[in-house]
């Protein structure tokens, strides 16, 4: 206690001289160490290993008898910044004898063996050892712990370290996300996961990503991974900023996703937000901040003013406006602003972060501004026995989200004029229904406000909570809130309001979706030497609601009121216009639980088994049992493997198993449901008559994924990881429409369980150290995935389909289809006319059924065939991290082949003969010789699809500051995106084209893409 007193009167005498915040740090931090010093004698006596994350006691003593010379050591421990670390556990190895770190990261042993070895531990960073050797200054720089055998990494309700881990599991922490402006929060791990495809979202402020793990396996129920956020499944990544998240886990395995039932089978994407700063009694600031511009790429080369006049494409109007300045806004940028706090004492935790992000679109008519905020808290109380802990997000989000009118300028009579001679807007009249680009842009209002909302409380009581053994129960309560409304207005001097004869068009869309979630958990860990076992099991209930109500009226005496009159319009009482609502909701319960066992960090096994329950079943299918398991063998750990331990630091065997769900369909389509039809007169007065408004199906239930994999992890010569898996993925029970007989069915369609699908693939992650040497290091790494999708059956005796006929190309009248997929076909399959070149006059031919060459204008559909396949074989990527000194550089490239592309812009408007008003230039020069136009689906228009981008280039600076006292470190960074494409194909870029889902490489006339230059900061106070 003299020492203790000692150190007060030090603390304080030196806190008097400083800032009103250090003494309120220091004042915090002195009472939690006071608290941790008063209890030492106690935890003296319980402490089985001096590395225990309490020190046994902090007085100095000594093991045993010293008949060789002691030193007193001093020092100062700082992390890789250079920022002092407070509560750092100092220990001669191997003895009970020990010291913390002060507020200054400094510290002092004294009586220290001469040939002692001190061991430096703190969470969240790498044990350290250092020998003595006679020194009595030793100064210590902790790096965090990097990734490897030990990081712990998310997996369905709960955590592993990733030598636990035996299903394919890949985790990317916030140390290795993408830099720069992002859209979404899984463009921050874009090129980091093997078998996670991501199709980029687009210039607009309002797009997101598309993504899907491992290929496309369903017709009808979709394709995309269940989100998980914090553990609630089906959370809305538009919550929450990239800023918050701490990693993202990727599920790929039917064993690891299997946990969550019928919403696993298109594997599963959890992301782990920020909850506390690090450490015991820390408080920290962060500032994050980036500017992005946006410079848009060139528009496709269309005939000029002058070449269109020479070529009479159209009608000359006279006049050469500059459609294309009217649309573009002048600066397009993007604007992101966040600051958050945390902090942590010996009891709790607490995370509170605002942000503000606004982005300027390409076109005038888009843009979007958000308004976010985010607090977490825990608390411990009973002497630890019990935590509370609750999260709330909120984001509003205000958008304008009119038509785009840029692209539309590629294919316009450039002689058209904007407005005529007295101002108003010209109306073209080249076709039905035509507008003007500009006066859409302009005096159309069009938007959206959004709000979401995440809240979670939850309790946790440590049962059992000793160094081997622990039992813990946890509830929580969660719900998830989307409120959407959607505003239009045209005016009255539209031209839509002169084809249509009103005056004026007015709609709200107002809709709304909450989710609600209960969950108790129970979680048991028990360590014995050689034994590891971890298991967890729980209970969940989901009820989700949505509901939506839209009107829309016409003709107004006054446009100034915009939508905010809507009963004012005439149609409203002539009867004429559209009103309507609904609501719906869905339950799901399940029991789940989870065991896993390691033994001698040789073996690893886990079985899991879920029971799931859903209300879009059938009254005959509401349950369904998903079990899994999967196991791993580290080779490395052999006996025999002893020799090569320098050489093999790991070699990991892992298989896995496991059954999902794909919760297909929509609400009540197991049920007879009814809806309104005409009027009857009946006993005087009109009375509305409701009639079944499709067939039941009492059988329907979930589409069923059977999912095996092996794999083979490895680590060696210290400076090469990877992993190299097959997969096998069967989608059974899938669900389509199909004729329904009659009878015993009223309608002639019905939804059916019924089709199968079959995915295999191989992926492949490769990282190495290519260089480390001084202030020098360079690593690289790299995936590649490869897979196919079979759709193995399609008809039964009762329900029939001999194919399935996938995305109508547009055009008038058109009822063609792009794809078309018989079982034993492969996803992504065109099907139409084999080209066959081009006859005397300019007109494309093709082949018929019996391989001779005919005019495009006499074939038929008899005539069709599979002309090529659009779905990719291949997807890789390819990353470079370079650093030197307090510079760092990465380079993010990626890429896809081995599949044809859609020339959508040389089908459009790439031939003399296109309806289009202007078409490329290439028309008239490389493919002068065709007259015709495209309006057919021939293999003329396929191209290798194969494309290689340098996605995104970082260049960062880590500001070296003199004093860590109120500024803990300062990064700045330039980033750019989309910065080359390099491919063969002739039309748009083809990395801006769909790669994924069941209709990939279809391209169209033309697109907005830009590079993206981003000046950020990060700054921690």
């Amino acid at each position: 206690m003299r020492k203790l007193r000692t150190l007060k009167v030090l603390f304080f005498s030196r806190s008097f001289k400083g800032t009103t915040l250090k003494r309120i740090f220091r004042i915090g931090f002195l009472t939690i160490l006071s608290l941790f010093l008063c209890q030492t004698n106690i935890l003296a006596k319980k402490a089985a290993n001096p590395l225990n994350s309490e020190i046994s006691n902090l007085e100095d003593v000594t093991s045993g008898t010293q008949t060789q010379q002691t030193v007193s050591i001093s020092g100062k421990i700082v992390d890789v910044s250079g920022a002092p670390l407070p509560g750092v556990i100092i220990v001669v190895k191997g003895t009970t004898q020990g010291t913390v770190s002060d507020s200054e990261g400094k510290y002092s042993l004294a009586n220290v063996p001469g040939n002692a070895t001190l061991q430096f531990s703190f969470v969240g960073m790498r044990l350290m050892e250092i020998e003595v050797n006679g020194q009595s200054s030793i100064n210590v720089t902790m790096e965090e712990e990097s990734i490897g055998i030990e990081e712990v990494v998310a997996v369905g309700y709960g955590s592993l370290s990733k030598k636990e881990i035996s299903s394919s599991i890949v985790n990317v922490n916030k140390e290795n996300f993408q830099k720069g402006a992002v859209s979404d929060p899984v463009e921050l791990i874009v090129g980091k996961v093997a078998g996670l495809n991501i199709d980029g979202s687009s210039t607009s402020p309002h797009s997101t990503s598309s993504f899907q793990i491992r290929g496309a396996t369903s017709i009808t129920g979709g394709n995309s991974p269940l989100i998980v956020i914090d553990g609630i499944a089906g959370g809305n990544m538009n919550n929450i900023a990239p800023q918050d998240i701490e990693s993202i886990t990727v599920l790929k395995d039917g064993a690891s996703a299997a946990i969550y039932g019928t919403r696993g089978a298109n594997g599963v994407i959890l992301i782990t937000t920020k909850q506390s700063a690090k450490g015991v009694g820390t408080f920290e600031v962060s500032y994050d901040s980036y500017f992005a511009i946006n410079l848009m790429h060139d528009l496709p080369e269309t005939l000029g003013y002058q070449e269109f006049i020479e070529k009479e494409r159209s009608i000359d109007y006279g006049y050469h406006d500059d459609w294309l300045g009217e649309l573009k806004r002048d600066f397009s940028f993007d604007n992101n602003q966040y600051i958050s706090l945390t902090g942590s004492t010996d009891k709790s935790r607490y995370s509170v972060s605002i942000n503000y992000v606004e982005k300027a679109g390409l076109d005038i008519a888009n843009a979007s501004k958000q308004y976010g905020a985010r607090a977490a808290f825990s608390q411990k109380a009973l002497n630890n026995l019990v935590e509370f802990n609750t999260t709330f997000n909120v984001r509003g989000v205000d958008a304008d989200t009119g038509a785009n009118g840029i692209t539309r300028t590629v294919t316009m009579n450039p002689t058209m004029p904007i407005r005529n001679e007295d101002g108003t807007y010209y109306h073209p009249t080249t076709s039905t229904g035509a507008t003007n680009a500009v006066e859409n842009a302009k005096d159309v209002t069009d938007g959206n406000n959004q709000l979401y909302v995440l809240g979670t409380v939850g309790a946790k009581i440590n049962i059992i909570n000793k160094d081997r053994q622990t039992l813990t129960t946890s509830v929580n309560y969660t719900i998830d809130f989307n409120n959407r409304k959607h505003y239009y207005y045209l005016p009255s001097t539209h031209a839509t309001s002169a084809w249509n004869g009103y005056a004026g068009q007015a709609s709200l869309d107002h809709s709304r979706y909450w989710l609600e979630q209960f969950e108790w958990t129970v979680n048991y860990t028990l360590d014995r030497n050689d034994h590891l076992l971890r298991a967890v099991a729980g209970y969940s209930f989901a009820e989700d609601f949505s509901e939506n109500m839209s009107m829309t009226n016409y003709d107004f005496q006054f446009d100034q009121f915009l939508y905010n009159d809507m009963g004012s319009g005439s149609y409203l009482a002539a009867g004429k216009a559209d009103m309507s609502s609904n609501k719906e909701s869905s339950r799901l319960v399940a029991l789940f639980g989870r065991v896993n066992y390691s033994w001698k960090d040789l073996l690893t096994a886990t079985a899991s088994l879920r029971y799931e329950g859903s209300s879009r079943f059938g009254s005959n299918n509401k349950w369904g049992y998903f079990p899994a398991i999967s196991g791993a063998w580290e080779i490395a750990n052999m006996p025999f493997m002893a020799d090569m331990k320098d050489v093999v630091n790991s070699l990991r065997l892992r298989a896995s198993y496991g059954v999902t769900g794909r919760r297909a369909g929509g609400n009540y389509q197991s049920l007879q449901t009814y809806r309104s039809r005409n009027q009857y007169f009946m006993d005087g007065q009109w009375v509305v008559g409701y009639a079944p408004s499709k067939n039941a199906n009492y059988d329907l239930q979930w589409e069923l994924g059977v999912a095996t994999d092996i794999g083979v992890d490895f680590d060696v010569f210290n400076r090469v990881r990877g992993s190299v898996e097959y997969f096998d993925r069967r989608s059974e029970d899938l669900l389509y429409t199909y004729t329904a007989p009659q009878p015993p069915f009223l309608y002639s369609s019905i939804l059916v369980n019924l089709g199968s699908t079959k995915n295999t693939g191989i992926e492949i992650s490769l990282e190495g150290d290519i260089m480390k040497k001084g202030d020098f290091s360079w690593i690289m790494n790299g995936t590649y995935s490869s897979g196919k999708t079979v759709l193995t059956k399609l008809s039964n005796d009762v329900y029939q389909a001999s194919y399935l006929d996938l995305y109508q190309r547009g055009g008038l009248g058109t009822s063609e289809y792009y794809f078309r997929i018989e079982e034993g076909g492969t996803i992504g399959n065109i099907y139409g006319y084999e080209h066959a070149g081009v006859d005397e006059n300019g007109e494309l031919l093709v082949y018929n059924k019996d391989g001779e060459a005919i005019p495009k204008t006499a074939a038929d559909n008899s005539d069709k065939r599979y002309i090529g396949n659009t779905a990719p074989k291949h997807f890789f990527s390819w990353n470079n991290n370079i650093k030197y000194k307090n510079w760092d550089l990465s380079v993010t490239c990626r890429g896809a082949a081995g599949m044809d592309m859609w020339n959508g812009q040389l089908f459009g408007i790439g031939l003399k003969g296109s309806t289009s008003e202007n078409v490329l230039r290439t028309a008239y020069t490389t493919y002068d010789y065709i007259n015709s136009d495209g309006a057919i689906l021939s293999s003329f228009f396929l191209e290798n699809g194969a494309w290689f981008k340098i996605d995104r280039v970082t260049l960062g600076y880590d500001v070296p500051l003199k004093s860590k006292t109120y500024l803990k470190s300062m990064y700045w960074y330039v980033s750019a995106n989309n910065l080359h494409t390099f491919t063969g194909f002739s039309g748009i870029d083809p990395s801006t084209v769909t790669s994924i889902g069941l209709t990939p490489g279809i391209s169209g006339t033309s697109t907005l893409s830009a590079t993206q230059i981003t000046l950020g900061a990060s700054i921690k106070f």
